[in-house]
């Protein structure tokens, strides 16, 4: 090879800073290790040193288009993406980059803008996406100041959720739910389903801890008369039931691994088969699941798959705790006050008492709070529940607010175990109304089993003509 003198050097150094397009090196590292004029001109600095996902497109990891994979292992790639930085498209093509031994050390990229060719060609799509967008914000009446369907919250974090909400309905992709226990994941992923295109459609919820290791296919899938013992007629399973809706997959982490592989089937469109069947079904359903646990981890386990877990993770909506928002307090303490209080007025609370409701940790979220509410509404006082709460009445210790009480006290003597039976017949009889009679969330809210809830319904003389008054 002759050497190479300056005349070279510049000769080259003007063709590739002279060049229209983008041309820079990427070490194994994925640290920038050259850029052409171009690109520094185009990115308003020298990104040499930095990583080439944060400083060419404001990502925190490696780019999922990425061709690394394929280029250090010798050959050339070349890929299109929109890249989020700009919100253009660009063509790429990358090539190995090796040493003077031949030894490839990383990527040689040259990069051309194809943005106006590319909305060319996806102005139709595009064009019926934002129209589908529209309509979904101009028809729902469920938006408001307030929240959006049956979330409530005005806080800029819930606005946020609210804007993702929206984009997310729209489409078909699986959803991902995160969020601790008692955020609102089943109302989040009720409010995707009812603003999308399938919201005529059944929305199923399903708690997957809940059902046991040997009862979950039967009960995903259902079943043929005489497939096994105990099957005495045709049942259909929850995947048949939601069809064309949505199937919400609550605590999505406790599916066991044998499942998550036919449940992964079915979600890459092979269908699946009910028991004592050779029939394949493919439903057309949209899956939504949730978690309060870190779904990495159980991947890093080996109790999840990882390809299961790509496949639910497409889009992932992370849900703020109440601590994170608490100027939304105040507006589902209003909230909740309006939904147990019925047609009558709604009890009073004092502004000492809301403050230290606002201040309140709030460590079992929106259904702490929604139960906290409900007993006030049911008891007529609000009972001090935290010793944070007793410290911060007044300085008061153990201290308990009395609400105006418009029946008065009783004028007899009250026996404590009556008093309590008739609290607590009160309090079943509001919360199986408020639910419509549905027991096991009316269960779920009380923080009992179903079996103990029919047995005190049974116990208390509670008629189904109270819980739904004619």
């Amino acid at each position: 090879m002759k050497n190479v003198t300056k005349t070279d050097i510049c000769y080259y150094e003007s063709i590739v800073n002279g060049f229209s397009g983008f041309i820079y090196t990427v070490s194994k590292e994925f640290k920038i290790e050259f850029m052409n004029q171009t690109m520094i001109d185009h990115l308003g600095f020298d990104a040499t040193g930095s990583d080439c996902f944060n400083a060419l497109h404001g990502m925190k990891e490696p780019c999922s288009w990425c061709a690394a994979p394929t280029v250090l292992n010798g050959e050339t790639a070349g890929f299109e993406y929109k890249s989020p930085r700009d919100d253009r498209w660009y063509h790429h093509v990358s090539t190995p980059k090796k040493n003077a031994d031949g030894k490839i050390e990383g990527q040689l990229l040259i990069a051309i803008d194809i943005h106006d060719r590319k909305e060319k060609e996806t102005a139709p799509v595009t064009l019926e996406q934002d129209l589908k967008q529209e309509n979904i914000i101009l028809k729902s009446a469920a938006i408001s100041r307030y929240g959006l369907d049956k979330l409530v919250g005005h806080s800029y974090r819930m606005q946020e959720l609210y804007n993702l909400i929206l984009e997310v309905a729209s489409s078909d992709a699986s959803v991902l739910i995160y969020g601790e226990s008692g955020t609102g994941k089943e109302l989040t992923a009720q409010a995707i389903h009812n603003l999308g295109i399938k919201k005529k459609h059944p929305f199923l919820p399903v708690n997957c801890g809940g059902i046991p290791d040997n009862l979950v296919e039967s009960e995903f899938f259902g079943y043929k008369k005489g497939a096994f013992t105990g099957a005495h007629i045709d049942k259909s399973g929850f995947l048949q039931i939601a069809d064309k809706g949505t199937l919400f997959l609550d605590e999505i982490g406790e599916i066991n691994l044998n499942m998550q592989v036919k449940l992964l089937r079915v979600i890459d469109g092979d269908g699946y088969t009910p028991l004592g069947s050779n029939e394949i079904i493919t439903p057309n359903i949209r899956i939504i699941s949730a978690t309060n646990r870190d779904l990495k981890r159980l991947v890093s386990a080996g109790r999840m798959r990882s390809d299961f877990f790509y496949r639910i993770n497409v889009i992932p909506i992370y849900l703020p705790p109440l601590r994170e928002r608490p100027e939304d307090i105040s507006l589902l303490i209003y909230h909740f006050l309006k939904k147990f209080s019925g047609p009558g007025r709604m009890p009073y609370i004092p502004p000492n008492i809301m403050n230290a409701l606002e201040r309140y940790n709030w460590p079992g979220n929106i259904r702490e709070l929604q139960n906290i509410i409900h007993r006030y509404v049911a008891l007529n006082r609000l009972d001090v529940f935290e010793p944070y709460m007793a410290n911060d009445l007044n300085g008061a210790p153990g201290k308990e607010f009395f609400p105006e009480m418009p029946c008065g006290l009783p004028k007899k003597p009250f026996q404590i175990k009556q008093a309590l039976r008739n609290y607590e017949r009160k309090l079943i009889l509001h919360s199986l109304r408020s639910f419509k009679g549905n027991q096991s969330r009316t269960a779920d809210n009380l923080g009992m089993n179903r079996k103990t809830l029919y047995s005190k319904i049974k116990a208390l003389k509670i008629e189904m003509s109270e819980i739904y008054p004619r």
